[in-house]
């Protein structure tokens, strides 16, 4: 129904893999409940420190995957990172009448000299590492 058209699932990380230079990311989006829901391309957001932040900036949007992007191929490889930063990641759908979903759970990384290390949440907090 183009009038009213079905938001698309939130995305969920999968998998958050560091390396010594990058970060990747790969995500699902769970509980499809009609084709509608179904996710036509991403926004991929980056924000610098430990949350999440305005969505709306376009600084934020790291990257939109292709149209009709694969499901086998909803992951991404981050290799901008500075030492010594922590970044936040969080992933939204968008459906093709370009209707946006919530966004994923957010997720923290920092790069330091000895590699990107995921920053996990523990009880609401963050540990330092």
């Amino acid at each position: 129904n183009l009038a009213n058209p079905i938001t698309p699932v939130t995305p969920q990380f999968c998998r958050v893999k560091t390396e010594r230079d990058s970060v990747r990311l790969s995500w699902s989006a769970c509980e499809v409940l009609s084709p509608d829901e179904m996710p036509y391309y991403f926004g991929i957001y980056r924000f610098k420190g430990e949350k999440a932040g305005d969505f709306n900036n376009p600084e934020n949007l790291l990257a939109l995957t292709p149209y009709a992007f694969p499901e086998e191929q909803w992951k991404w490889a981050d290799r901008n990172l500075q030492e010594g930063a922590s970044y936040t990641y969080s992933i939204v759908a968008y459906n093709r009448y370009h209707q946006a979903s919530a966004s994923s759970e957010p997720i923290s990384i920092k790069k330091t000299n000895k590699g990107v290390r995921r920053k996990r949440p523990f009880w609401g907090y963050r540990f330092r590492g």
